[in-house]
Protein backbone atom coordinates (compact mmCIF):
# COMPACT_ATOMS: atom_id res chain seq x y z
CA UNK A 1 0.00 0.00 0.00
CA UNK A 2 2.89 2.38 0.76
CA UNK A 3 4.32 1.62 -2.49
CA UNK A 4 1.34 2.49 -4.33
CA UNK A 5 0.84 6.33 -2.54
CA UNK A 6 4.83 6.97 -2.87
CA UNK A 7 3.86 5.99 -6.84
CA UNK A 8 0.76 7.94 -7.20
CA UNK A 9 2.62 11.06 -5.51
CA UNK A 10 5.32 11.15 -7.97
CA UNK A 11 2.70 10.00 -10.94
CA UNK A 12 1.08 13.40 -9.95
CA UNK A 13 3.59 15.51 -8.96
CA UNK A 14 4.42 17.35 -12.59
CA UNK A 15 0.50 18.69 -11.89
CA UNK A 16 0.66 20.02 -8.57
CA UNK A 17 4.34 21.76 -8.76
CA UNK A 18 3.65 23.07 -11.74
CA UNK A 19 1.41 25.83 -11.10
CA UNK A 20 3.60 28.29 -11.59
CA UNK A 21 5.96 30.28 -14.17
CA UNK A 22 8.52 28.46 -15.23
CA UNK A 23 12.17 29.29 -15.06
CA UNK A 24 14.06 27.25 -17.83
CA UNK A 25 12.35 25.26 -20.89
CA UNK A 26 13.77 23.17 -23.46
CA UNK A 27 12.40 21.52 -26.59
CA UNK A 28 12.28 21.79 -30.15
CA UNK A 29 11.03 24.26 -32.92
CA UNK A 30 9.45 22.94 -36.02
CA UNK A 31 9.21 25.99 -39.31
CA UNK A 32 10.91 26.19 -41.79
CA UNK A 33 13.96 26.28 -39.82
CA UNK A 34 14.02 23.43 -37.30
CA UNK A 35 15.81 23.05 -33.80
CA UNK A 36 16.10 23.15 -30.56
CA UNK A 37 15.19 26.45 -28.06
CA UNK A 38 16.00 26.86 -24.47
CA UNK A 39 14.31 30.01 -23.08
CA UNK A 40 15.18 31.44 -19.89
CA UNK A 41 13.24 33.74 -17.70
CA UNK A 42 15.39 36.55 -16.02
CA UNK A 43 12.18 37.76 -14.33
CA UNK A 44 8.53 37.95 -14.89
CA UNK A 45 8.86 40.69 -17.43
CA UNK A 46 11.95 39.28 -19.58
CA UNK A 47 13.51 36.50 -20.70
CA UNK A 48 16.27 35.18 -22.89
CA UNK A 49 16.01 32.34 -25.72
CA UNK A 50 18.29 30.56 -27.71
CA UNK A 51 17.90 28.80 -30.75
CA UNK A 52 20.24 26.03 -32.66
CA UNK A 53 18.41 25.52 -35.95
CA UNK A 54 20.14 23.34 -39.00
CA UNK A 55 19.74 25.46 -42.04
CA UNK A 56 21.53 25.16 -45.64
CA UNK A 57 23.54 21.89 -44.50
CA UNK A 58 25.02 23.56 -41.90
CA UNK A 59 23.68 25.41 -38.74
CA UNK A 60 22.62 28.54 -37.41
CA UNK A 61 22.85 29.70 -33.76
CA UNK A 62 20.17 32.84 -32.26
CA UNK A 63 20.79 35.18 -29.36
CA UNK A 64 17.92 36.59 -28.22
CA UNK A 65 16.61 39.17 -25.54
CA UNK A 66 12.54 39.22 -24.98
CA UNK A 67 10.00 41.10 -23.08
CA UNK A 68 7.23 39.12 -21.89
CA UNK A 69 3.66 40.51 -21.52
CA UNK A 70 0.24 39.22 -19.88
CA UNK A 71 -2.86 38.60 -22.19
CA UNK A 72 -5.61 40.41 -19.90
CA UNK A 73 -8.60 37.45 -19.03
CA UNK A 74 -6.00 34.54 -20.62
CA UNK A 75 -4.94 32.35 -17.72
CA UNK A 76 -1.10 30.96 -18.59
CA UNK A 77 -0.90 32.88 -22.47
CA UNK A 78 1.35 35.77 -22.82
CA UNK A 79 2.89 37.42 -25.75
CA UNK A 80 6.54 38.53 -26.35
CA UNK A 81 8.68 40.71 -28.28
CA UNK A 82 12.29 41.19 -28.56
CA UNK A 83 15.83 41.12 -30.71
CA UNK A 84 19.23 39.73 -31.07
CA UNK A 85 20.96 37.92 -33.27
CA UNK A 86 22.37 35.25 -35.14
CA UNK A 87 25.46 33.69 -36.27
CA UNK A 88 25.66 30.87 -38.76
CA UNK A 89 28.24 28.02 -40.80
CA UNK A 90 26.62 26.70 -44.02
CA UNK A 91 27.70 24.63 -47.38
CA UNK A 92 24.86 24.83 -49.31
CA UNK A 93 23.80 24.48 -53.72
CA UNK A 94 23.54 27.55 -55.15
CA UNK A 95 21.53 28.09 -58.18
CA UNK A 96 23.91 30.37 -59.76
CA UNK A 97 27.06 29.03 -61.86
CA UNK A 98 25.55 25.40 -62.41
CA UNK A 99 24.77 24.35 -58.83
CA UNK A 100 28.29 25.40 -57.61
CA UNK A 101 28.67 24.89 -54.12
CA UNK A 102 29.22 27.45 -51.68
CA UNK A 103 29.97 27.54 -47.88
CA UNK A 104 30.83 30.20 -45.41
CA UNK A 105 30.08 31.96 -42.18
CA UNK A 106 26.81 34.12 -41.60
CA UNK A 107 26.07 36.69 -38.99
CA UNK A 108 22.91 38.99 -38.55
CA UNK A 109 20.05 40.49 -36.22
CA UNK A 110 17.00 39.17 -35.67
CA UNK A 111 13.65 40.45 -34.33
CA UNK A 112 10.98 37.99 -32.66
CA UNK A 113 7.08 38.45 -31.66
CA UNK A 114 4.69 35.39 -30.75
CA UNK A 115 2.35 34.43 -28.19
CA UNK A 116 2.90 31.28 -25.82
CA UNK A 117 1.02 29.08 -23.33
CA UNK A 118 2.11 27.82 -20.21
CA UNK A 119 -0.20 24.40 -19.28
CA UNK A 120 -1.05 25.35 -15.83
CA UNK A 121 -1.01 21.65 -14.48
CA UNK A 122 1.62 20.14 -16.22
CA UNK A 123 5.53 21.17 -17.25
CA UNK A 124 4.47 21.66 -20.97
CA UNK A 125 5.17 25.52 -22.90
CA UNK A 126 3.94 26.21 -26.58
CA UNK A 127 4.48 29.09 -28.32
CA UNK A 128 4.16 30.62 -31.81
CA UNK A 129 6.40 33.27 -33.42
CA UNK A 130 7.05 35.34 -36.01
CA UNK A 131 11.18 35.79 -36.26
CA UNK A 132 12.11 38.17 -39.24
CA UNK A 133 16.40 38.09 -39.59
CA UNK A 134 18.57 40.12 -41.72
CA UNK A 135 22.00 38.72 -42.72
CA UNK A 136 25.03 41.43 -42.44
CA UNK A 137 28.22 39.32 -43.59
CA UNK A 138 27.98 37.05 -46.39
CA UNK A 139 24.35 37.20 -47.51
CA UNK A 140 23.13 40.79 -46.91
CA UNK A 141 19.51 39.77 -47.39
CA UNK A 142 16.15 39.72 -44.99
CA UNK A 143 13.96 36.76 -44.54
CA UNK A 144 10.36 37.56 -43.68
CA UNK A 145 9.29 34.41 -43.52
CA UNK A 146 10.76 32.58 -40.68
CA UNK A 147 7.83 31.69 -38.51
CA UNK A 148 7.71 28.61 -35.60
CA UNK A 149 5.92 26.53 -33.16
CA UNK A 150 7.78 25.78 -30.58
CA UNK A 151 6.81 22.89 -27.70
CA UNK A 152 9.42 23.10 -24.81
CA UNK A 153 9.28 21.03 -21.03
CA UNK A 154 9.57 23.65 -18.93
CA UNK A 155 11.26 23.37 -15.16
Amino acid sequence: MKSIIVFMVFLTAPYSLFSQPYNTAIGVRFGPLYGITMKKSLNEKHSLEGILSFPWKGFVINGLYEYNFDIPNADNFRWYAGFGGHVGVFNSVSSKNNYSNSSGVVLGVDGIIGIEHTMANYPLNFSLDFKPVINIINSNSTNINEWALSARYAF
